[in-house]
Protein backbone atom coordinates (compact mmCIF):
# COMPACT_ATOMS: atom_id res chain seq x y z
CA UNK A 1 0.00 0.00 0.00
CA UNK A 2 1.48 3.47 -1.08
CA UNK A 3 1.79 6.07 1.76
CA UNK A 4 -1.19 8.30 2.52
CA UNK A 5 -1.70 10.85 4.55
CA UNK A 6 -5.12 10.03 5.84
CA UNK A 7 -5.91 9.59 9.57
CA UNK A 8 -8.32 6.53 8.83
CA UNK A 9 -7.69 3.31 5.84
CA UNK A 10 -10.36 0.88 5.38
CA UNK A 11 -11.38 -0.45 2.03
CA UNK A 12 -14.89 0.15 2.13
CA UNK A 13 -14.59 3.98 2.35
CA UNK A 14 -11.32 4.25 0.40
CA UNK A 15 -12.46 6.86 -2.32
CA UNK A 16 -12.20 9.19 0.70
CA UNK A 17 -9.91 11.06 2.54
CA UNK A 18 -10.59 11.41 5.93
CA UNK A 19 -9.63 13.84 8.26
CA UNK A 20 -10.13 12.66 11.67
CA UNK A 21 -10.48 15.36 14.28
CA UNK A 22 -11.33 14.50 18.27
CA UNK A 23 -11.91 17.77 19.95
CA UNK A 24 -14.28 20.30 21.49
CA UNK A 25 -13.80 23.23 19.35
CA UNK A 26 -13.38 22.51 15.56
CA UNK A 27 -12.51 25.33 12.54
CA UNK A 28 -14.36 23.27 9.93
CA UNK A 29 -12.87 25.72 7.31
CA UNK A 30 -9.51 24.74 8.02
CA UNK A 31 -9.70 21.26 8.85
CA UNK A 32 -11.53 20.72 5.50
CA UNK A 33 -8.73 22.47 3.52
CA UNK A 34 -6.00 20.33 5.22
CA UNK A 35 -8.40 17.41 4.04
CA UNK A 36 -8.82 19.04 0.63
CA UNK A 37 -5.52 19.63 0.21
CA UNK A 38 -4.41 16.60 1.53
CA UNK A 39 -7.15 14.46 -0.61
CA UNK A 40 -5.19 13.40 -3.76
CA UNK A 41 -8.13 12.81 -6.11
CA UNK A 42 -10.34 12.01 -3.44
CA UNK A 43 -12.94 13.03 -1.96
CA UNK A 44 -12.15 14.84 1.27
CA UNK A 45 -14.36 14.16 4.50
CA UNK A 46 -13.52 15.96 7.87
CA UNK A 47 -14.35 13.26 10.60
CA UNK A 48 -15.32 14.92 14.41
CA UNK A 49 -16.71 14.19 17.35
CA UNK A 50 -17.15 16.65 20.52
CA UNK A 51 -17.38 14.51 24.22
CA UNK A 52 -20.45 12.72 24.47
CA UNK A 53 -21.34 13.87 21.26
CA UNK A 54 -21.87 11.59 18.14
CA UNK A 55 -19.32 11.25 14.91
CA UNK A 56 -20.29 13.65 12.59
CA UNK A 57 -18.85 13.70 8.90
CA UNK A 58 -18.15 16.80 7.37
CA UNK A 59 -18.45 16.76 3.18
CA UNK A 60 -17.91 19.97 0.39
CA UNK A 61 -22.01 20.16 -0.84
CA UNK A 62 -20.54 19.42 -4.41
CA UNK A 63 -19.11 15.97 -3.06
CA UNK A 64 -22.25 15.31 -1.16
CA UNK A 65 -24.62 16.21 -3.98
CA UNK A 66 -22.35 14.04 -6.37
CA UNK A 67 -22.75 11.07 -4.41
CA UNK A 68 -26.70 11.80 -3.53
CA UNK A 69 -27.38 11.71 -7.28
CA UNK A 70 -25.04 8.38 -7.17
CA UNK A 71 -26.70 6.91 -4.64
CA UNK A 72 -30.14 7.82 -6.77
CA UNK A 73 -29.22 6.56 -9.95
CA UNK A 74 -28.71 2.84 -7.98
CA UNK A 75 -31.98 3.17 -7.02
CA UNK A 76 -30.93 3.60 -3.39
CA UNK A 77 -33.57 5.06 -0.72
CA UNK A 78 -32.62 5.69 2.93
CA UNK A 79 -35.41 4.10 5.27
CA UNK A 80 -37.41 6.23 7.45
CA UNK A 81 -37.12 7.55 10.02
CA UNK A 82 -33.41 6.74 10.07
CA UNK A 83 -32.36 5.66 13.99
CA UNK A 84 -30.35 7.90 15.69
CA UNK A 85 -27.42 5.63 17.39
CA UNK A 86 -25.85 7.71 20.09
CA UNK A 87 -22.89 5.44 20.11
CA UNK A 88 -19.80 7.08 20.79
CA UNK A 89 -17.73 4.20 20.86
CA UNK A 90 -14.08 4.92 19.23
CA UNK A 91 -14.98 2.06 16.58
CA UNK A 92 -18.05 3.52 15.57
Amino acid sequence: MEHSLADVLADEISFFHQEVKRCEQLVIKNAMKQATDEARGKIPAVIHRKNSMDWVVILRAVDFIKMAKLFSSYGARPTLPIPQTNDTSPGS
